[in-house]
């Protein structure tokens, strides 16, 4: 946040691009908070992130992060500008922004069994789930998309297109996931290796 909460104040979340950075929204940021309109009834927060680790993986740590600060600014749910949320995303943050509203249901799943009969930890059982089964944030009322490439977005989301691709590319922390993807392969339950598998549309 650029400025302590203001109860009652809309937030507009901004999400960078590519090897970009918050700097990026410098000079809207400055034309927005010299705006008597704007300033009125909204104000700017920032999200922070890797713009080199998976899509996929950067938007859940973006409805984390939003879903956590809502709760915290407001664990009694009283606040109307927190739920009345404002998500803007240039290029590749436009597909995280997207993904704070979506419902995929298990369009996007790759394996041929629930979540529950994956053969694999705790972890990564919690990390597949909560990135590839998405429910929208029901506090984001509205997204705006700034050169946004949407067509074949989720093909470009690592791990729909190659599992392998995406657990090599996670954070130090994570990359021992790879050892359960191995499990998962020779398993023959994900889609993905078996037939070629590409998620539908759900644009």
């Amino acid at each position: 946040m650029l400025h302590p909460h203001r109860t009652g104040h809309v937030p507009v979340v901004l999400v960078d691009g590519t090897a970009s950075s918050p700097a990026r929204w410098a000079e809207l940021i400055n034309e927005l908070e010299n705006d008597p309109r704007f300033w009125h009834d909204y104000e700017i927060w920032l999200f922070i992130y890797n713009t080199g680790n998976p899509i996929a993986y950067s938007a859940s740590l973006l409805r984390d992060a939003l879903t956590k600060a809502i709760a915290e600014l407001d664990p009694e749910g009283k606040d109307p500008g927190l739920k009345q949320m404002v998500v803007i995303g240039h290029s590749q943050g436009g597909l995280l922004a997207k993904m704070t509203v979506i419902d995929t249901g298990m369009h996007l799943w790759p394996f041929t069994v629930s979540p529950n009969e994956l053969n694999v930890s705790a972890e990564t059982r919690e990390l597949l789930t909560h990135a590839l089964i998405i429910n929208p944030l029901p506090f984001v009322k509205r997204v705006i998309f700034v050169a946004t490439p949407h067509r074949g977005s989720y093909q470009a989301l690592g791990f729909l297109g190659s599992l392998v691709s995406w657990l090599v590319n996670l954070p130090g922390r994570l990359t021992k996931l790879s050892v359960d993807f191995l499990t998962l392969q020779k398993q023959g339950v994900f889609l993905g290796l078996a037939n070629g598998y590409r998620p539908p549309s759900t644009t």
